[in-house]
């Protein structure tokens, strides 16, 4: 474990409502595809099913965009391509489903997601111009410092840590 400090380009930010329909979506493939309320697991999954499959795992690539998980990408265009032969049947296309939820899984295993308290979100990601407009135009050369110092502001339980941040003269 490496002990140097960790900085806002070591971060990267997760949409959690994004998440939440990824995660939807794909427990609503793996069920469609899990035999139980299909014909036999060894029948060949109709060319209306694959199709549906295909186009939830399109919607499934859409809302992982900000995810950052590069494999799980890969998984899920390659269960793409072969739910898109034809004659696959329900269980090898479920057990694509669930290589897709494993790998996704997996792939987040890797990750620590830390949370904002809703009252400083927008010190991290603001509307408007933190010291305001007037600042902002009459200083455009620091506002990427004044940006960056509300996000340490957003991020850290240390006030001081913002004056750390900035740059000094």
């Amino acid at each position: 474990m490496s002990n140097r400090i960790w900085s806002l380009w070591d971060m990267y930010e997760l949409d959690a409502a994004k998440y939440h329909e990824a995660v939807s979506v794909l427990a609503n493939l793996v069920s469609m595809a899990d035999g139980r309320s299909r014909p036999p697991q060894d029948a060949v999954m109709p060319p209306e099913n694959a199709a549906a499959s295909i186009q939830m795992l399109d919607r499934f690539l859409a809302v992982i965009d900000t995810l950052h998980v590069p494999v799980t990408k890969i998984t899920v265009e390659d269960a793409k391509v072969d739910i898109g032969t034809k004659g696959i049947n329900f269980f090898n296309c479920g057990q694509l489903l669930l290589n897709v939820s494993n790998t996704l899984r997996r792939e987040l295993q890797s990750v620590k997601v830390f949370t904002l308290d809703y009252s400083k979100a927008a010190f991290y990601s603001p509307r408007e111009p933190l010291f305001g407009a007037d600042v902002a135009a009459n200083f455009p050369s620091i506002a990427y410092d004044i940006d960056e110092c509300g996000k340490c502001y957003a991020l850290g339980p240390q006030y001081r840590e913002c004056v750390s941040c900035s740059p000094m003269p």
